[in-house]
């Protein structure tokens, strides 16, 4: 059996339960000791990746996600 792809039309609505849970998770992936990659934004230049973004079309990090979370509206999950 195939699954739909999830669609990006528009953000969705996630429950007290499942906003607790993401972003606890989020915060303790933070935490780990691998996670050091993931904190901040990619600076291709710096980092001298000049197709970096050609290849990571939205690219993402903790920070970011965890912003998404708790910013106004506070349970909203959408696309920057």
């Amino acid at each position: 059996s195939t699954h739909a792809p999830p669609s990006t039309a528009s953000p969705s609505t996630l429950s007290a339960a499942q906003f607790r849970f993401c972003l606890s998770t989020t915060r303790l992936l933070k935490k780990l000791k691998d996670a050091a990659p993931f904190l901040r934004r990619i600076d291709p230049a710096a980092l001298h990746i000049p197709h970096y973004s050609s290849i990571i079309k939205t690219p993402m990090n903790f920070l970011a996600i965890e912003c998404k979370l708790t910013r106004p509206p506070p349970r909203t999950v959408s696309m920057c």
